[in-house]
């Protein structure tokens, strides 16, 4: 069964892409400043993880992902959970993640862990919500 609020949406996606080739536009992407783009660590304050320190946030997104960016270092691991299940998990990488369909995300869960006994990490974490 499919869920109404992406029903919804792909169809709202549908017309515009119908309504973009009728017109000849090239441009029928969703208006940018109706993104929403989330990034942890939330200040430059709160960059670095201590070692054998956890952080975590959780909120309700209700939203298609459009793209991940990610810096993880070595001994670092990023989990990403859409409601309570594993989406995606992240240890030793850098680089960009994107979904050109989207991916609907409801609970959002970030759980990050320093998991070294005596080295500091710097580590990124950053969504493109449409």
């Amino acid at each position: 069964m499919v869920n109404d609020v992406t029903f919804c949406k792909e169809m709202y996606e549908l017309k515009a892409l119908i309504a973009g080739s009728k017109s000849g536009s090239r441009s029928v992407l969703p208006n940018v400043s109706d993104n929403l783009i989330l990034q942890y660590p939330e200040s430059t304050s709160e960059m670095f993880l201590s070692a054998g320190a956890t952080f975590t946030r959780e909120l309700s997104v209700n939203r298609r992902i459009r793209s991940i960016t990610v810096s993880v270092p070595e001994g670092v691991t990023i989990v990403m959970k859409n409601n309570n299940e594993t989406f995606l998990w992240f240890t030793n990488e850098a680089g960009n993640e994107k979904f050109p369909h989207g991916k609907l995300i409801g609970n959002l869960k970030i759980e990050v862990s320093n998991n070294s006994t005596d080295t500091t990490a710097r580590w990124l974490f950053r969504m493109v919500f449409d």
